[in-house]
């Protein structure tokens, strides 16, 4: 969560992956489970939720805005044919009721309803691209910096936002890395050792 006036709470893309495909009853209780205790622990201290989809080769974000009881989907790969169906927001409508239900519950009113919107001019990704994910990032930021979403993302800002990406992920790993190498080189070292002294007794 984001720390400071405005607290945010982000859903791994675990809860809600593979869109497409049946799960065991199983899995999906486990996972409706595990949804249900993140929220009733965190929603009432934040002031958006943002959710992470995975379809089969897509990332899609739904923003979910706890005051306003609104959810809105953005999805950089919008139908292109205006009217087609969008399959990906079929999966945010899913998202949603599963979502609604669980809240109805915890807070014990039925009258609680979550309305939901497709963003329609949010920054599209090019057919052959596969940035899907700096898009959705792209689009986190916005929100949570309360700018407009933008309706443009070119060629040159995505690489200028995969550069940002990557030196923020080297940064972070670096803040451990050095406790990390130390680790596995100790576990080398231990697995060096007993290979030494299983030949030494054969």
């Amino acid at each position: 969560m984001k720390k400071g006036k405005e607290q945010n709470l982000h859903l791994s893309s675990y809860i809600f992956i593979d869109m497409e495909i049946q799960r065991p009853k199983s899995d999906d209780e486990y996972l409706d489970q595990r949804l249900k205790t993140t929220l009733e622990e965190n929603v009432d201290k934040v002031a958006k939720v943002f959710i992470l989809m995975k379809h089969y080769f897509l990332f899609t974000l739904i923003v979910w805005d706890i005051q306003k009881r609104t959810m809105t989907h953005y999805n950089s790969k919008l139908p292109r044919i205006e009217g087609s169906r969008d399959q990906y927001f079929d999966h945010a409508l899913q998202v949603r009721d599963k979502i609604q239900t669980i809240y109805k519950d915890f807070k014990s009113d039925n009258t609680l309803t979550i309305d939901i919107e497709s963003y329609k001019t949010c920054a599209q990704q090019r057919e052959d691209s596969l940035d899907c994910g700096i898009f959705f990032i792209h689009y986190a930021q916005q929100v949570q910096e309360g700018k407009l979403i933008e309706s443009m993302f070119d060629k040159e800002e995505v690489f200028e936002k995969k550069a940002e990406i990557i030196i923020t992920l080297v940064n972070y790993a670096n803040s451990y890395s050095n406790g990390l190498q130390g680790m596995l080189e100790e576990r080398r070292k231990s697995r060096t050792k007993a290979t030494i002294l299983d030949g030494h007794n054969e």
